[in-house]
């Protein structure tokens, strides 16, 4: 709570001394040790606590004036976004959008609040609105964002993240499953009959434009035995040797079913592939509120023929 007032008076006062023409330097890493680089040296922090000039994949220690001595330092640390970045930032209010990587910082963007000061400048449309940026410093991601900068929104705003989602989630295409049931065609009442589907992929993936991805995982094969007993749920059902939890006991005949086999009553079985849906952002798995957890494929239907069979015990004789 310290930590948020502290972030909200530095901001109070750069915004006032802004107003005022006046530039105040205030004590903390977001504005502290301001190194310019001359490009292609990029500005990294050092492990030593203080910045360097280093040129990206690797080369000197440059300084303003120098680009770099090409004295093999390591290149920068990659953009990062983890767990920590996509939830929990207590935003939720003021439309946060997905997290994104500029440079080596991770950010976010929210609407305008005050007393941040407006964008300077017209909107570039009618539709524009002001947006604050939020970043993760480099040198201290534990400590939560910070206050980076306003800009107006214009057409390449990043959508929020469970928009990003659904996106990636609409470019998902699952088969539908290829039935095959054991007796084929024909079974018995009484008799154990299985179910299992052939062709589905383990895994089907999708991506949003701007980077987040949605896998899409094999969860369960749901069976509708077609005798209005209800649907099986079955595990491990995506070939003849994996079905071994998925099977079904008729208890009566299909005379009065509503499909047909060779022109007489059959039970009309039904079946989907239920996939458990998963989102990575930069490769690390984050969650996103509000969004579907499942994906279900298109149906797949099969007619079943049950007869049911009588003995007769005749004496000998």
């Amino acid at each position: 709570m310290l930590r948020f007032v502290a972030r909200r008076v530095i901001v109070v006062l750069v915004s006032l001394g802004a107003a005022l023409g006046v530039t105040l330097i205030a004590a903390g890493p977001a504005w502290s040790d301001e190194l310019v680089c001359v490009p292609p040296a990029e500005r990294a922090y050092d492990e030593n606590g203080g910045y360097v000039c280093i040129i990206p994949g690797g080369g000197g220690p440059g300084r303003p004036g120098d680009p770099g001595d090409g004295g093999g330092q390591p290149a920068p640390p990659p953009c990062l976004i983890t767990d920590s970045h996509t939830v929990g930032y207590g935003w939720g209010d003021k439309n946060p959008s997905a997290v994104y990587c500029m440079g080596q910082r991770v950010c976010f963007d929210v609407d305008h609040y005050a007393p941040l000061k407006l964008p300077e400048g017209e909107p570039p449309n009618e539709d524009s609105k002001a947006r604050v940026r939020m970043c993760w410093p480099i040198e201290s991601p534990l400590a939560g964002p910070e206050f980076d900068s306003v800009f107006w929104s214009g057409e390449e705003e990043i959508p929020s993240t469970y928009e990003q989602a659904m996106q990636a989630i609409g470019r998902i295409v699952l088969p539908t499953p290829d039935i095959h049931i054991s007796p084929a065609n024909r079974s018995i009442v009484n008799l154990d009959t299985w179910f299992w589907a052939e062709g589905l992929p383990p895994t089907e993936s999708g991506s949003s434009a701007f980077g987040l991805v949605a896998y899409a995982d094999f969860d369960r094969l749901v069976v509708d035995p077609g005798d209005g007993t209800g649907t099986l749920s079955c595990t491990a059902t995506t070939s003849a040797a994996a079905q071994a939890d998925c099977h079904h006991e008729y208890v009566r005949s299909s005379v009065r079913g509503s499909a047909r086999v060779e022109g007489r009553p059959a039970f009309a079985v039904s079946a989907e592939a239920v996939y458990a849906l998963r989102f990575e952002v930069g490769g690390n798995e984050v969650a996103v509120p509000g969004a579907p957890t499942t994906l279900t494929s298109p149906t797949a239907t099969a007619a079943l023929r049950v007869d049911e069979v009588q003995s007769v015990v005749t004496p000998r004789g």
